[in-house]
């Protein structure tokens, strides 16, 4: 009898634990990480032309919230700035990356105006 009841639990816990591992193979997604830090005011163009992300497969419900997926195009980002310094092994936000603001008076970028 006791030979009857394990074998049951064996047959029952198999098919089940198959199902959690494919199941949990449905729940990883590809995701752009930083692979070194990136300054804030980097360009997309130039980290993504500089190899400085890299993609990653992480668990679904670990992903941090906009993360951008690999899946996804990073046209998100291009032509946007990095708005905050972005360490390495961060994965790629789409909400830190922003349209270059125009150039203050006074800033490297633009001259200031004469006199």
């Amino acid at each position: 009898m006791k030979r009857w009841i394990a074998l049951s639990f064996i047959l029952v816990l198999a098919p089940l634990s198959a199902c959690t591992a494919t199941h949990d193979k449905k729940l990883i997604v590809i995701v752009y990480v930083a692979k070194v830090n990136i300054p804030r005011g980097t360009t997309a163009d130039k980290v993504i032309a500089d190899g400085m992300i890299e993609i990653v497969t992480v668990g679904q419900h670990s992903t941090a919230p906009g993360a951008i997926r690999a899946i996804n195009s990073l046209s998100e980002i291009q032509g946007k700035v990095a708005v905050q310094t972005i360490p390495k092994g961060s994965e790629i936000l789409g909400q830190e990356f922003a349209a270059p603001s125009p150039a203050t008076p006074g800033s490297p970028n633009r001259p200031s105006p004469s006199r």
